[in-house]
């Protein structure tokens, strides 16, 4: 009787890790429309794309990526400065479904944003929601 048990569990909990596994990885191909507003080159794909892409100086990355084992989990965007000292952002926006949901995550006053890798957890947003990110660079400070 255990064993029947114990064999209903596992293919229950196969199944049910499985699908969430394959929606993580539907997600993790998801790239994500940006706007720039400076025409600054600007590549977002997913965190786990360790792909080498040659960069014209100077590059940005921003790496929309999910935390956790479901694709509905925290929102993480790593923005990382290629040769560069750093960048003045104004304005970070995200932008979901058909315009409904729009977060800013700082705008106003310029943010000064050093060239080392930046994580920026977002609890409240779900990376699924998600659709288009804007953001308006002011000025990029190289070394």
């Amino acid at each position: 009787m255990k064993k029947i048990i114990f064999i209903i569990f596992f293919i229950f909990s196969t199944a049910l890790f499985g699908r969430n596994y394959t929606e993580l990885q539907e997600w993790r191909q998801k790239k994500l429309p940006v706007d720039i507003k400076k025409g600054v080159r600007v590549e977002v794909y997913d965190f786990e794309s360790r792909h080498g892409v040659k960069y014209e100086y100077p590059a940005i990355n921003i790496r929309v990526h999910n935390r956790g084992s479901s694709a509905v989990t925290d929102l993480v965007i790593t923005i990382w400065f290629w040769k560069n000292e750093g960048v003045y952002v104004k304005e970070l926006v995200l932008i979901g479904e058909e315009g409904e949901y729009r977060k800013k995550l700082f705008s106003g006053k310029e943010k000064y944003i050093p060239s080392e890798r930046r994580y920026y957890n977002f609890k409240d947003i779900k990376f699924k929601e998600i659709e288009r990110l804007e953001i308006q660079i002011t000025r990029i400070k190289t070394k």
